[in-house]
């Protein structure tokens, strides 16, 4: 009886003892696999630094595209990235949220191209002109404004000057330039309020070659024929061409600015007389 009871327990220990030791072989394995992992992620982390640390993982260029009134620069400007930043490091929304931020921006995306090259794709809104009120502001397309800051003042080279005009009015403007040509507009060098006895909507619109075209607010969308008009025009001087939105033709003629001086100089002549007269 002993016997066996001293058998059975040698027995519970072998099998403890053998447990045990598949315990302490399953632990082993499993310390190995994590050191294997920890060595490699440690691994990985020292070849990242040491790229890093190197030229060839700074940008290699920065690309901007789609832009029309601002500088490819002052966007890279506006962006904070330079070529001595690191290509993985870009992040692609913040860049993003940081160029957003300027209010001649309808949208951007910022891509992360091969060859180490950050590409801006830049939409911008349409500026139509600038005026000058208490400050200098730039004229949208939906008629809103925005302040002239230094930064913009190269779009002022692209867009028409406007004058004499209410915010009701502007909106008159903005809505008579929607479909024109962006081209035609930058040929725009002026527009300032110009009524007629007849149409007190008149308008004088100087063009960057030195004509007057003269029209009213609905004849806007004519100025998209201004080449056409304006080549058939035998003269080496600049002429003044009014557009009539009741036919869609135009004609050349004197200039109004001619007649106002000549008047004046009637008017003054006439004076002179009545005054002669009277003594």
């Amino acid at each position: 009886m002993l016997k066996e009871n001293r058998k059975e327990l040698l027995d519970d220990n072998y099998l403890l003892n053998k447990r045990e030791n598949s315990r302490q072989k399953t632990r082993f394995i499993r310390q190995k696999h994590r050191l294997f992992i920890l060595g490699v992620f440690l691994g990985l982390l020292i070849f990242i630094a040491l790229y890093l640390s190197l030229d060839i993982s700074n940008i290699y260029d920065i690309k901007v595209n789609g832009n029309t009134y601002l500088s490819a620069e002052y966007y890279q400007k506006l962006s904070g990235l330079d070529t001595d930043d690191k290509y993985l490091l870009t992040i692609s929304p913040l860049i993003e949220s940081r160029i957003k931020k300027d209010p001649l921006i309808e949208s951007v995306k910022v891509r992360l191209d091969d060859d180490m090259i950050i590409t801006i794709e830049i939409q911008e809104k349409e500026v139509i002109g600038y005026i000058y009120e208490d400050l200098p502001y730039l004229i949208l397309s939906d008629a809103s404004k925005v302040s002239l800051k230094e930064d913009y003042m190269d779009v002022i080279l692209k867009v028409p000057f406007i004058e004499g005009y209410s915010d009701e009015e502007l909106k008159l403007i903005a809505k008579g330039f929607k479909d024109m040509d962006p081209i035609l507009i930058n040929e725009i060098s002026e527009i300032h309020k110009y009524p007629f006895s007849y149409d007190d909507m008149m308008m004088e619109v100087v063009m960057r070659d030195g004509n007057y075209v003269y029209m009213s607010y609905y004849a806007m969308h004519l100025l998209d024929s201004y080449y056409a008009f304006a080549s058939k025009i035998d003269s080496q001087k600049p002429v003044c061409i009014f557009i009539d939105d009741l036919s869609s033709s135009a004609y050349t003629s004197e200039c109004p600015y001619k007649n106002q001086g000549k008047t004046s100089q009637d008017e003054t002549k006439n004076t002179q007389e009545n005054d002669s007269t009277t003594n």
